[in-house]
Parts: structure tokens; sequence; C-alpha cells
């Protein structure tokens, strides 16, 4: 069964200082999810041990989130996602079918501010729509999220 497009929101939230960084998905969809600006992101990003041109692990945010807290803004994590990071299903894997894939996140969470991780990636989801700077694909694999309090 082939799942639902999701709505986009394709933008570059990276100012003048800042457009030339790579591997910083982790900053944009923290300026995205809580509202905050790219700079003040980046920098609150960097204080938390990211470096420039490199990307944050998914293991280190993931810490940092379940804190409860991200640039200053209350967080709580999404409960009812189970991730497997085997790719194949078996008998040793049994909660594959229990995956939530971004599509799904979307219907179940239309209202509100979420941080999701995937293996590798963060991505915003604001009120039902992505926010990220190319297209997510919707059987995407979410391995956590996190509501971002207003």
């Amino acid at each position: 069964m082939r799942e639902k497009k999701v709505a986009h929101s394709i933008e570059n939230p990276r100012t003048y200082g800042f457009k030339r960084e790579k591997n910083d998905c982790s900053v944009r969809a923290a300026a995205f999810a809580t509202g905050e600006t790219y700079k003040n992101a980046y920098e609150l990003m960097e204080k938390l041990g990211r470096r420039k041109d490199r990307g944050m692990s998914t293991l280190s945010l993931s810490q940092l989130l379940d804190k409860g807290d991200l640039l200053g803004h209350k967080v709580t994590k999404v409960s009812g996602i189970n991730y497997s990071f085997c790719r194949s299903l078996s008998e040793d894997n049994p909660q594959r079918g229990n995956e939530m894939t971004l599509a799904v996140f979307i219907r179940l969470h239309p209202i509100g501010r979420f941080y999701c991780l995937y293996r590798g990636h963060a991505v915003a989801v604001v009120d039902g729509v992505v926010k990220d700077t190319f297209q997510n694909l919707p059987g995407r694999r979410i391995f956590a999220a996190w509501q971002v309090e207003a």
C-alpha cells in the first residue's frame, strides 16, 4: 500500500553568513520547530556540541531532547513510536509493523510543533506540514519525536 503524499514547506532558513553551511538539519529543524531564527538556533546548538559543517548524531540529539529542553523551549517526547534498526521483517523483529512513518505521524498529530528524528536526519513538522530544505518521503520511518511547547 502506497503512503499518501504529505504537505511540505520547502524553505531555507539559513541567513547571511550561514549560506554555505552543510550537515545542519539539526539546526534547521530546531529553528523551524521552535520559531527561533536560524542564527539563534545555530549558536545554541553550537554550545550543545555541534561543530561547523558537522551533523549531530541522532543518539546525542535524542539524549539532549530527552532532558526536556530545545533552545530554551520545553519539549515532551511523543509516545507510541516503535523503531527498529533492523531492515528486514523477521521473527526476531516482531515490532516492525508498529513503526511510524512520516505520513502516519502527521495524520495522528495534525496540530502542533514537532522535532522528529529519522535515521541520520532531523526534520520539523509544524501543524501537519514538513519543514525542510527538500521534500521528504512520506514512508520514512521516524526514530523519535518531541512536541515543542508554545
